[in-house]
């Protein structure tokens, strides 16, 4: 899976899903694909989280959840993009996309066969594929919401691609906007 964290308890979009679960089941089956005698999730993670959570913590009295099989004649490709066109749930962070676009490339997908299938621009992928490949700290101040992704794109592509450069533009930013009382750093920090 894609996701940073599939249930996180202290998210309340997380436990409210927790608290739904815990009152009238899982209604939307997961999805599994059989490989080598066992089943590996591959849609569903944040339900099957919260059904957990919901039996350890909120005393919840589940037998079991509807899960379907994939299509058998699903690739992998298959299954990594449908992360991306089945999610309706909760959104998926920019790089978490990040990540399922690599993962395409990965299998032999160019720019252009990913921004057809999901509906956006190679630009789109792109930046997004430089934001997978750009240093942690980048990562990591955007998905603490220090940074959004667009300014962390934009500074890397300023940057020529130079991570180093961009994380200590992107650091610099963040501590303007700490002086001037601001959790998240902008275009102007």
């Amino acid at each position: 899976n894609c996701r940073d964290v599939n249930f996180d308890a202290t998210d309340p979009d997380d436990l409210a899903l927790a608290e739904s679960i815990a009152a009238v089941g899982v209604k939307q089956p997961m999805t599994a694909v059989w490989e080598q005698g066992q089943a590996w999730l591959t849609d569903g993670h944040r339900r099957l989280g919260a059904a957990l959570y919901a039996i350890e913590h909120l005393g919840a009295e589940i037998k079991s959840v509807p899960v379907q099989t994939e299509d058998r004649y699903a690739s992998e490709a298959d299954r990594v993009l449908s992360q991306l066109v089945r999610n309706n749930g909760k959104p998926l962070s920019p790089i978490e996309h990040a990540r399922v676009y690599k993962r395409l490339i990965d299998l032999g997908w160019t720019e252009k066969q990913i921004a057809d299938s999901i509906g956006r621009s190679v630009p789109w992928v792109k930046n997004l594929l430089e934001l997978h490949a750009a240093p942690t700290e980048v990562a990591q101040m955007v998905r603490s919401g220090q940074v959004s992704a667009t300014l962390a794109m934009d500074t890397l592509k300023k940057a020529g691609g130079n991570g180093e450069k961009a994380v200590k533009e992107l650091a610099g930013a963040v501590e303007k906007a700490k002086a001037s009382g601001k959790t998240r750093a902008t275009a102007k920090h």
